[in-house]
């Protein structure tokens, strides 16, 4: 289940970014963190044969927390919103859609702040869905961990004394401590889509 998920939400997405005339439901007006919030949760209650009820409080759940986060860390951030933010969503709507409790949505969370922290938008592009992929992944993961009784303890590394708090600390760090790092991602990425300088064929190879 896991692995289909994980296609279907990186299918969306490559198609999206391919240019596939389709429509994608967006979150927090990001397309692909609404293909990455969504089709994991659509997956995993088709398999577990649940209704469109338990299916759309899922998404419902996932979407909330994905806003949540953009809102946190902007919506042109430093951090990778298809990642931190709908990874983050589907873990929370995983346990709900396995009729977890609170506690176990917080502590899905908490399982997967620090497998998605920092991890840097370079644009949107076909890797994406590899990303997405990735999130999905970890996402269901930390859920399934946090139904098992599984949870990582607070206040270590980047984890606070709760999850809400712990999402605040990733605002903080994309919206402050990124931002010189998020520039010269910038810088570089600009500077290698420059042509190169006229030479010779053969000068060109000794570089």
């Amino acid at each position: 289940m896991i692995t289909k998920a994980k296609a279907y939400a990186a299918a969306g997405c490559e198609a999206r970014m391919s240019g596939v005339n389709r429509p994608a439901m967006s979150c927090a007006n990001k397309g692909n963190v609404g293909i990455a919030a969504s089709m994991p949760i659509v997956v995993q209650a088709r398999e577990l044969g649940l209704g469109d009820e338990a299916m759309q409080r899922g998404i419902a759940l996932s979407y909330c927390l994905a806003i949540a986060i953009i809102h946190r860390i902007g919506k042109d951030p430093s951090m990778c919103s298809c990642e931190v933010a709908a990874a983050i969503g589907v873990a929370a709507g995983t346990v709900l859609l396995h009729g977890g409790t609170q506690q176990q949505v917080e502590n899905a969370i908490q399982n997967t702040i620090p497998n998605i922290f920092g991890v840097v938008c370079d644009g949107a592009k076909l890797a994406c869905a590899l990303r997405i992929s990735s999130g999905t992944g970890i996402g269901i993961e930390a859920a399934n961990l946090a139904l098992a009784g599984v949870r990582l303890a607070n206040n270590q590394g980047v984890l606070a004394a709760n999850a809400d708090e712990s999402i605040n600390m990733i605002g903080h760090t994309a919206l402050y401590a990124m931002v010189d790092s998020d520039r010269e991602l910038s810088r570089q990425i600009f500077a290698k889509r420059k042509p190169f300088p006229l030479m010779r064929f053969e000068d060109r190879q000794k570089q």
